[in-house]
């Protein structure tokens, strides 16, 4: 797996001269980060190659510090990271992956899980015996079982829920499935100490939690419902709760405490009850939506229940109880937002349109003990936390630009050289800043699960994109992805902590630089300074005095405004020095902290007309206040006649922008352009056409101009003109009974223009004709099928004779009806 190591370092000489105290340190000079940094190295590193998308979503470990791993796949992917080859091929768009890695990294066995939809694993856990159980999500039919059986299950509608047990071999056990005809999703789960199974998530609609012959269904309350859901070892339904409100509520991540009380952590929008029992607990958030933990008992009762948030958008995504008794919760959040769910408060804020991570402790009680950030001025993520014995935390996620892991007074700043790059970070029981470690490349990386083993040996798996160079220290071990993204697991361990120290006292006016790294305030500051051989360090004890005034100014303006700082006119967020002399000759810094918060964008529409009677209701969006062009407040304005509206808004930060809108004039409603009331003949049809509008809706439902009527009746039309005004006429149809034929008694056929043919006059719709004429020997001499065409006298070219004839005349109406008619008719020359 790793290759012979290559270093990044070199030997240096250094000296820091104090007052009257000269010191010289020898040392191996690595880049900044690496100096400062390493007090992990790489162990190990491997990467399943495939030609598709595929990813690690989650891993837990044995006593034995074995690797189990699961997530998803695509196509055809290798899962040993080795020189060997075991590939696995997926049955459908996407199929999940089981698979067991010893301490070394060593491929033991991988196993496929699918069908012909797609498939996905999302959390992993084992059992004292070793026993595996995978929770996922899944959609349409698939074989649970990945040896030689078959053991099939099918989702009732989208995506469903499944929770499975394998042996420690991965031979199936048992597979159940939860959900309803929509989506219904599981993110996290958890066994207690009898080997009860835990499990949480959001579902759609209506969902049967037991995974039995019963039917134990939840009804979410609005677009998704978060669910809680307790089976025994055997994967029978215990209980299941749901939680929720009109929104949508989702849970990511669950845990226990010593007497198996489940905690639940994930965020929700709008207002939200907490108690799935009779009683009520709503908590309400802001329009981003914030954080919630809520706490049941072991028989799924309501216990407490709180938020965190505020004027932004807070994410949970990951929860942890240590050993104290302690409750960690990390997410990212964007905007203001407070961690303390008491009495008092603890605001944290992030930049606009970014997120930061937030790291938050809690006792049992949801006390908050502290809450820390770690971030900067792109988006930064958290997926998963743990803790050790010793009660330091360990985070990993992805980080993009420049973002400082130091959460304290200090700054420990990364920047990725990717979009984004891959993390682990570090903190003490106090939340302070122990280290940070970095997988970096061009490409997209991200770890999204992460576990200790017992000599607090890091795992991480998730996915990555490109080449990602998986060691941070001074060496290089980089792998490439064949596919699109593609499967990383990696080992990294902790450095012993046997270190020489050393101490510089240093007083300065100004700032003073170590490693690259610049001091602007009093203090004392450590390093940790690596070897060549990435673990062994000597431990740098800065005490430093800066003789100077330090004025901090904490300035806030909006975009497209500018503030004078560092010399020049600033508009982006950042923090500026001014520096100045003192009569004693020292720096007097002006540090600015400059926060450019996002202008409102109120929103009025494009330039119209008012329809006649139309009432226009001007609404420019949600912010905190508004100002009419008549000096109104109102977040909304009627509009009734022709003009020009102008708003004025400004949202919580006090940033103000304006939305304009004229309305030109009034225009009619179309009107009476339905012909008068007509008669109508039984059997005949009348076509009326209405031409010169955008749109048509006649009571028949035709939306063509014009309509054939057939019937007696009440006939209205809607139109819609080009001008988007909306009018509607009314037509009334009377039946009449016309005569329905006539037959002329004699005719003249002596061509002059005037009853020279004889034909029946019909006056009505008619689908078939026929007209035969016989002489009075009862000979036919004249035959047609064509009503327009009758008879002019003649027989074979002849004409015939001054006489009487016999006519028979049939016909059949658009309804089916026939006619027939027959008597004489007189030939007159």
């Amino acid at each position: 797996m790793l290759p012979a190591r290559q270093t990044k370092c070199g030997l240096i000489t250094f000296s820091n001269v104090m007052k009257a105290v000269p010191v010289i340190l020898t040392l191996f000079l690595c880049s900044a980060a690496d100096l400062l940094a390493q007090t992990v190295k790489l162990d190990w590193a491997g990467s399943m190659d495939g030609n598709s998308y595929d990813a690690c979503r989650a891993i837990t470990l044995d006593a034995e510090r074995n690797v189990y791993a699961t997530g998803y796949f695509s196509s055809t992917v290798d899962f040993d990271p080795g020189p060997g080859v075991f590939n696995l091929s997926s049955s459908g768009a996407e199929d999940i992956f089981l698979s067991k890695y010893d301490p070394s990294g060593k491929l033991v066995w991988a196993k496929s899980i699918g069908g012909f939809r797609y498939q996905a694993g999302y959390a992993i856990t084992l059992d004292i015996s070793g026993n595996i159980f995978v929770t996922g999500i899944y959609f349409g039919t698939t074989d649970f079982d990945p040896g030689p059986g078959v053991t099939e299950l099918t989702s009732n509608g989208n995506e469903d829920i499944f929770v499975c047990k394998y042996d420690n071999n991965g031979n199936f056990t048992w597979a159940k499935s939860f959900g309803g005809p929509t989506n219904d999703f599981c993110n996290d789960i958890i066994l207690d100490r009898f080997g009860n199974i835990y499990f949480n998530g959001y579902f759609e609609q209506t969902a049967d939690f037991d995974p039995g012959p019963g039917v134990f269904n939840l009804a979410s309350a609005g677009s998704t419902d978060i669910f809680i859901c307790k089976l025994n070892s055997s994967g029978n339904l215990v209980w299941a709760k749901k939680i929720g409100g009109p929104l949508s509520d989702v849970a990511f991540s669950i845990g226990l405490d010593e007497q198996d009380n489940v905690y639940s952590t994930g965020f929700y929008w709008a207002t939200a009850d907490f108690d799935p029992g009779p009683g009520v607990f709503n908590l309400s958030s802001d329009a981003l939506g914030d954080g919630y933990i809520v706490k049941l008992n072991n028989a799924g009762n309501f216990m407490h229940a709180v938020e965190m948030g505020g004027n932004s958008r807070v994410r949970n995504s990951s929860l942890k109880i240590d050993k104290t008794g302690h409750i960690y919760i990390a997410g990212h959040f964007d905007g203001e937002a407070d961690f303390d769910p008491g009495a008092n408060s603890q605001v944290l804020m992030s930049p606009v349109n970014d997120d930061d991570i937030f790291i938050a402790k809690y006792d049992l009680a949801f006390n908050l003990v502290w809450v820390k950030q770690v971030g900067g001025p792109s988006f930064q993520k958290i997926f998963d936390i743990e803790t050790d014995d010793a009660n330091d935390i360990y985070l990993t996620g992805h980080y993009n630009g420049t973002a400082d892991f130091d959460p304290g007074a200090a700054e420990y700043k990364l920047t990725a050289t990717g979009d984004p790059d891959i993390f682990v970070l570090k903190l003490n029981p106090a939340g302070t800043f122990t280290w940070v470690a970095a997988s970096t490349g061009p490409f997209y990386g991200s770890g999204y699960s992460l576990k200790l083993d017992p000599a607090k040996n890091i795992v991480i798996g998730g996915t990555y994109e490109g080449t990602i160079d998986f060691d941070p220290g001074p060496g290089e071990y980089k792998l490439t992805a064949a596919g699109q993204s593609e499967i990383f697991l990696q080992k990294l361990k902790q450095c012993p902590n046997a270190a020489q120290a050393e101490t510089l006292n240093i007083q300065s006016c100004t700032s003073y630089t170590l490693y690259d790294k610049t001091y602007h305030a009093t203090g004392t500051y450590t390093h940790l300074v690596l070897n060549a051989f990435g673990c062994d360090s000597i431990i740098i004890t800065l005490n430093l005095t800066i003789s100077r005034i330090i004025n901090t100014v904490n300035a806030n303006i909006c975009q497209g405004e500018f503030y004078l700082a560092a010399g020049k006119l600033q508009n982006k967020t950042g923090i500026y020095y001014d520096t100045l002399k003192t009569a004693a000759g020292c720096d007097s810094v002006v540090v600015t902290n400059l926060t450019v918060w996002e202008k409102p964008k109120p929103v009025l529409g494009n330039d119209r007309n008012l329809c006649e009677g139309e009432t226009l209701i001007l609404d420019p969006g949600r912010f905190n206040s508004y100002l009419w062009q008549d000096q109104s407040t109102a977040p909304q304005f009627v509009v009734t006649t022709p003009g020009t509206y102008l708003v004025t808004v400004s949202n919580q930060f006090n940033c103000k922008a304006s939305a304009r809108m004229t309305v030109r004039e009034t225009v009619p409603l179309p009107k009476s352009f339905l012909p008068k009331d007509q008669p109508l003949c039984s059997g005949n049809v009348l076509n009326i056409n209405v031409p010169g509008y955008r749109s048509y809706t006649w009571s028949t439902g035709t939306t063509t101009p014009g309509i054939e009527i057939r019937n007696a009746g009440n006939y209205y039309l809607t139109v819609t003109g080009f001008d988007n005004c909306v009018g509607t006429d009314t037509i009334t149809i009377q039946e009449i009974k016309c005569i329905p034929i006539g037959i002329p008694n004699a005719f003249t056929p002596n061509n002059d223009g005037k009853n020279d043919h004889f034909k029946p006059g019909i006056n009505m719709e008619i689908d078939d004709y026929q007209l035969r004429v016989f002489n009075r020997v009862g000979q036919l001499i004249f035959y047609s099928k064509d009503p327009a065409r009758g008879w002019d006298g003649r027989f074979k070219g002849q004409q015939q004779s001054s006489d009487n004839y016999i006519y028979q005349v049939s016909f059949r109406d658009i309804n089916g009806k026939w006619y027939n008619y027959s008597g004489n008719v007189l030939l007159i020359r």
